[in-house]
Protein backbone atom coordinates (compact mmCIF):
# COMPACT_ATOMS: atom_id res chain seq x y z
CA UNK A 1 0.00 0.00 0.00
CA UNK A 2 2.87 2.13 0.50
CA UNK A 3 3.98 2.05 -2.87
CA UNK A 4 0.34 2.60 -4.44
CA UNK A 5 0.54 5.64 -2.42
CA UNK A 6 3.84 6.78 -3.75
CA UNK A 7 2.78 6.39 -7.40
CA UNK A 8 -0.89 7.35 -6.66
CA UNK A 9 0.39 11.03 -5.68
CA UNK A 10 1.53 11.45 -9.10
CA UNK A 11 -0.41 9.56 -11.25
CA UNK A 12 -0.58 12.22 -14.27
CA UNK A 13 3.46 12.40 -14.32
CA UNK A 14 3.29 8.93 -14.37
CA UNK A 15 0.99 8.42 -17.14
CA UNK A 16 2.87 10.64 -19.19
CA UNK A 17 6.51 9.51 -18.61
CA UNK A 18 6.21 5.65 -18.10
CA UNK A 19 7.69 3.71 -21.54
CA UNK A 20 5.21 1.41 -23.58
CA UNK A 21 6.45 -1.75 -24.21
CA UNK A 22 7.14 -3.52 -27.67
CA UNK A 23 4.40 -4.71 -29.60
CA UNK A 24 6.57 -7.77 -30.25
CA UNK A 25 5.96 -9.10 -26.38
CA UNK A 26 2.10 -8.21 -26.38
CA UNK A 27 1.86 -11.04 -29.42
CA UNK A 28 3.97 -13.56 -28.15
CA UNK A 29 1.22 -13.20 -25.18
CA UNK A 30 -1.75 -13.05 -27.66
CA UNK A 31 0.23 -16.56 -29.22
CA UNK A 32 0.99 -18.19 -26.09
CA UNK A 33 -2.60 -17.45 -24.59
CA UNK A 34 -4.97 -20.54 -24.54
CA UNK A 35 -7.47 -18.06 -25.77
CA UNK A 36 -8.23 -14.94 -26.07
CA UNK A 37 -11.46 -13.84 -24.78
CA UNK A 38 -10.07 -12.30 -21.53
CA UNK A 39 -6.98 -11.00 -20.10
CA UNK A 40 -6.41 -9.52 -16.93
CA UNK A 41 -3.65 -6.75 -16.25
CA UNK A 42 -3.20 -6.60 -12.59
CA UNK A 43 -1.59 -3.64 -11.33
CA UNK A 44 -2.20 -2.22 -14.25
CA UNK A 45 -1.01 1.89 -13.38
CA UNK A 46 -2.56 4.26 -15.98
CA UNK A 47 -3.18 1.20 -18.48
CA UNK A 48 0.39 1.02 -20.40
CA UNK A 49 0.03 -2.51 -21.03
CA UNK A 50 -3.91 -2.69 -20.84
CA UNK A 51 -4.22 -0.56 -24.02
CA UNK A 52 -1.91 -2.83 -26.24
CA UNK A 53 -3.77 -5.65 -24.61
CA UNK A 54 -7.54 -4.33 -25.68
CA UNK A 55 -5.60 -4.88 -29.32
CA UNK A 56 -5.22 -8.65 -28.77
CA UNK A 57 -8.34 -9.98 -26.85
CA UNK A 58 -11.72 -9.52 -26.56
CA UNK A 59 -11.73 -8.10 -22.89
CA UNK A 60 -9.29 -6.91 -20.69
CA UNK A 61 -9.60 -6.38 -16.75
CA UNK A 62 -7.35 -3.56 -15.72
CA UNK A 63 -7.18 -3.83 -11.75
CA UNK A 64 -4.58 -1.44 -9.71
CA UNK A 65 -4.89 -0.68 -6.03
CA UNK A 66 -4.55 2.72 -6.69
CA UNK A 67 -7.76 5.15 -7.27
CA UNK A 68 -5.28 8.10 -8.62
CA UNK A 69 -3.61 5.16 -11.41
CA UNK A 70 -7.47 4.66 -12.02
CA UNK A 71 -8.71 7.91 -12.63
CA UNK A 72 -5.58 8.73 -14.58
CA UNK A 73 -5.59 5.91 -17.22
CA UNK A 74 -6.82 6.71 -20.63
CA UNK A 75 -10.27 5.13 -21.59
CA UNK A 76 -10.50 2.50 -24.34
CA UNK A 77 -12.82 0.00 -26.16
CA UNK A 78 -12.38 -3.36 -24.09
CA UNK A 79 -10.57 -2.53 -21.03
CA UNK A 80 -12.34 -2.44 -17.49
CA UNK A 81 -11.22 -0.39 -15.44
CA UNK A 82 -11.45 -0.67 -11.54
CA UNK A 83 -9.73 -0.23 -8.11
CA UNK A 84 -8.82 -3.98 -6.62
CA UNK A 85 -5.35 -5.13 -4.83
CA UNK A 86 -3.44 -7.59 -6.86
CA UNK A 87 -4.32 -10.68 -3.78
CA UNK A 88 -7.86 -9.66 -3.94
CA UNK A 89 -8.95 -8.62 -7.42
CA UNK A 90 -12.68 -9.28 -7.15
CA UNK A 91 -12.98 -11.21 -10.36
CA UNK A 92 -14.54 -14.36 -10.97
CA UNK A 93 -13.15 -17.80 -10.91
CA UNK A 94 -12.02 -19.23 -13.79
CA UNK A 95 -12.54 -16.08 -15.82
CA UNK A 96 -9.56 -15.06 -17.63
CA UNK A 97 -7.16 -17.06 -20.51
CA UNK A 98 -4.26 -14.49 -19.29
CA UNK A 99 -2.49 -12.65 -16.27
CA UNK A 100 0.07 -10.12 -17.07
CA UNK A 101 1.69 -7.73 -14.58
CA UNK A 102 3.93 -5.25 -16.26
CA UNK A 103 6.25 -3.38 -13.83
CA UNK A 104 4.62 -4.45 -10.31
CA UNK A 105 4.96 -7.89 -9.36
CA UNK A 106 7.66 -7.43 -7.05
CA UNK A 107 5.14 -5.22 -5.12
CA UNK A 108 3.19 -8.18 -4.10
CA UNK A 109 2.59 -10.52 -1.15
CA UNK A 110 3.30 -13.34 -3.22
CA UNK A 111 2.03 -16.40 -1.66
CA UNK A 112 -1.78 -14.86 -1.59
CA UNK A 113 -1.20 -13.30 -5.11
CA UNK A 114 -0.31 -16.99 -6.34
CA UNK A 115 -3.87 -18.34 -4.65
CA UNK A 116 -5.36 -15.44 -6.45
CA UNK A 117 -3.99 -16.22 -9.96
CA UNK A 118 -4.75 -19.69 -10.07
CA UNK A 119 -8.49 -18.66 -8.73
CA UNK A 120 -9.06 -16.30 -11.25
CA UNK A 121 -7.28 -18.16 -14.21
CA UNK A 122 -8.78 -21.01 -16.91
CA UNK A 123 -7.16 -24.27 -16.77
CA UNK A 124 -4.16 -23.81 -18.88
CA UNK A 125 -3.57 -19.85 -18.39
CA UNK A 126 -1.12 -17.77 -19.50
CA UNK A 127 1.20 -15.97 -16.63
CA UNK A 128 3.63 -13.51 -17.45
CA UNK A 129 5.32 -10.92 -15.26
CA UNK A 130 7.82 -8.53 -17.08
CA UNK A 131 10.25 -5.28 -16.15
CA UNK A 132 13.07 -3.29 -16.63
CA UNK A 133 15.35 -2.24 -13.92
CA UNK A 134 18.26 0.38 -15.37
CA UNK A 135 17.54 2.29 -18.45
CA UNK A 136 20.43 3.35 -20.28
CA UNK A 137 20.42 6.54 -22.13
CA UNK A 138 22.48 8.05 -25.07
CA UNK A 139 26.00 9.09 -24.16
CA UNK A 140 25.37 13.00 -22.97
CA UNK A 141 22.45 12.27 -20.52
CA UNK A 142 24.43 9.25 -19.16
CA UNK A 143 27.65 11.78 -18.88
CA UNK A 144 25.69 14.52 -17.25
CA UNK A 145 23.18 13.15 -15.13
CA UNK A 146 22.98 9.09 -14.80
CA UNK A 147 26.38 8.29 -13.42
CA UNK A 148 25.59 10.89 -10.86
CA UNK A 149 21.64 10.52 -9.92
CA UNK A 150 22.41 6.68 -9.85
CA UNK A 151 24.24 6.33 -6.88
CA UNK A 152 22.47 9.46 -5.24
CA UNK A 153 19.31 7.40 -5.85
CA UNK A 154 20.76 3.39 -4.45
CA UNK A 155 19.61 4.40 -1.06
CA UNK A 156 16.70 4.62 -1.58
CA UNK A 157 15.59 2.11 -3.89
CA UNK A 158 12.98 -0.96 -2.36
CA UNK A 159 13.50 -4.81 -1.48
CA UNK A 160 10.81 -5.08 -4.12
CA UNK A 161 13.63 -3.13 -6.62
CA UNK A 162 15.65 -5.55 -6.04
CA UNK A 163 13.87 -8.39 -6.71
CA UNK A 164 13.29 -6.56 -10.32
CA UNK A 165 17.25 -5.94 -10.72
CA UNK A 166 17.82 -9.68 -10.14
CA UNK A 167 15.61 -10.81 -12.38
CA UNK A 168 13.00 -12.44 -10.45
CA UNK A 169 15.05 -15.03 -8.47
CA UNK A 170 12.99 -17.95 -7.05
CA UNK A 171 14.18 -17.61 -3.77
CA UNK A 172 12.11 -14.47 -3.89
CA UNK A 173 9.21 -14.58 -6.01
CA UNK A 174 8.72 -18.36 -5.35
CA UNK A 175 6.70 -18.95 -8.56
CA UNK A 176 4.62 -22.09 -8.12
CA UNK A 177 4.09 -22.85 -12.16
CA UNK A 178 5.03 -24.91 -14.78
CA UNK A 179 7.76 -22.28 -16.37
CA UNK A 180 7.42 -20.96 -20.46
CA UNK A 181 10.84 -19.91 -21.86
CA UNK A 182 10.00 -16.07 -23.69
CA UNK A 183 11.93 -14.54 -26.44
CA UNK A 184 14.29 -11.67 -25.08
CA UNK A 185 12.68 -8.54 -25.32
CA UNK A 186 13.65 -4.96 -24.88
CA UNK A 187 12.46 -1.36 -24.92
CA UNK A 188 14.19 0.75 -27.68
CA UNK A 189 12.88 4.16 -28.13
CA UNK A 190 13.55 8.14 -28.73
CA UNK A 191 12.06 10.59 -26.28
CA UNK A 192 12.42 13.90 -26.41
CA UNK A 193 14.35 15.62 -22.98
CA UNK A 194 11.35 16.32 -21.10
CA UNK A 195 10.57 13.20 -20.95
CA UNK A 196 13.59 11.88 -19.48
CA UNK A 197 13.31 14.24 -17.08
CA UNK A 198 9.52 13.39 -16.23
CA UNK A 199 10.34 9.68 -16.10
CA UNK A 200 13.28 10.55 -13.61
CA UNK A 201 10.76 12.10 -11.54
CA UNK A 202 8.43 9.15 -12.23
CA UNK A 203 10.70 6.55 -10.19
CA UNK A 204 9.93 5.21 -6.36
CA UNK A 205 13.69 6.00 -5.24
CA UNK A 206 13.71 9.39 -6.54
CA UNK A 207 10.33 9.92 -4.84
CA UNK A 208 11.24 8.27 -1.30
CA UNK A 209 14.44 10.63 -1.50
CA UNK A 210 12.02 13.54 -1.97
CA UNK A 211 10.90 13.22 1.52
CA UNK A 212 14.11 14.65 2.57
CA UNK A 213 14.58 18.67 1.99
CA UNK A 214 18.23 18.86 1.21
CA UNK A 215 18.69 15.70 -0.42
CA UNK A 216 15.75 16.83 -2.77
CA UNK A 217 17.84 20.36 -3.04
CA UNK A 218 20.65 18.52 -4.12
CA UNK A 219 18.70 16.43 -6.78
CA UNK A 220 17.05 19.76 -8.27
CA UNK A 221 20.74 21.31 -8.10
CA UNK A 222 21.88 18.20 -10.33
CA UNK A 223 18.47 17.95 -12.85
CA UNK A 224 18.79 21.80 -13.21
CA UNK A 225 22.46 22.08 -13.92
CA UNK A 226 21.85 18.58 -16.13
CA UNK A 227 18.95 20.25 -18.48
CA UNK A 228 21.15 23.28 -18.99
CA UNK A 229 23.79 21.53 -21.05
CA UNK A 230 21.82 19.10 -22.77
CA UNK A 231 20.08 19.91 -25.70
CA UNK A 232 16.61 20.25 -26.55
CA UNK A 233 15.91 16.65 -29.18
CA UNK A 234 15.37 13.37 -29.17
CA UNK A 235 17.59 10.91 -27.23
CA UNK A 236 17.71 7.37 -27.56
CA UNK A 237 16.59 5.62 -24.40
CA UNK A 238 16.31 1.59 -24.09
CA UNK A 239 16.17 -1.19 -21.59
CA UNK A 240 15.94 -5.00 -21.15
CA UNK A 241 13.49 -6.80 -20.43
CA UNK A 242 12.96 -9.22 -17.51
CA UNK A 243 10.16 -11.84 -17.85
CA UNK A 244 8.43 -14.33 -15.60
CA UNK A 245 5.88 -16.68 -17.61
CA UNK A 246 4.23 -20.01 -16.99
CA UNK A 247 1.26 -21.94 -17.03
CA UNK A 248 -1.63 -21.53 -14.34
Amino acid sequence: MANATIFGSKAKAYREARPGYPGALFDWIAQYAPARDAVWDCATGSGQAAASLSERFGQVFATDVSAEQIAAATQRDHIQFSVAPAEESGLAGASVDAITVATALHWFDFDRYWDEVRRVSRPGGLFIAWSYSHFLFEEPIEELLMRTLRPMLQPFWGEGNRIVMEGYPDADVRFPFERLAVPDFAIDTRWPLDRVFHFVESWSATMRLRQDLQRSQELDALLTGARGRLEPRDYRVGAPIHTLAGRV
